[in-house]
């Protein structure tokens, strides 16, 4: 490949997912926690939820496949899964937060 063929592949290459996006894909990578994602200043409320709805699916999905063909854990009791305890009431409860600051702004 020319050099003048390397520029022009390199102007038309993609350019490298946003920051948002890659939370939407992977919260808990880029998040200790789901308080984090409220704090967070360079999300508008909606990128927010949608981040948070993001971590919400992942964990049900975890549950899930780690509860396959076994009791379900009691509601008082983080899960378990793998070897982590589940988030989601983290996650759930920031969703609420976020719905709550929402209502109190209109």
């Amino acid at each position: 490949m020319t050099e003048s063929n390397k520029a022009s592949a390199a102007k038309s290459a993609p350019a490298p997912a946003s920051f948002l996006e890659q939370a939407l894909v992977n919260p808990e990578k880029h998040f200790q926690a789901p308080s984090q994602v409220l704090a967070y200043a360079g999300f508008r409320d909606d990128q927010k939820r949608r981040v948070l709805e993001a971590w919400e699916a992942s964990e049900k999905r975890l549950l899930e496949s780690s509860t396959e063909g076994m009791d379900q854990p009691s509601p008082n009791e983080p899960a378990v899964v793998g070897t982590r305890s589940s988030r989601l009431s983290e996650v759930q409860a920031a969703l609420r937060e976020l719905e709550q600051a929402q209502q109190s702004r209109h």
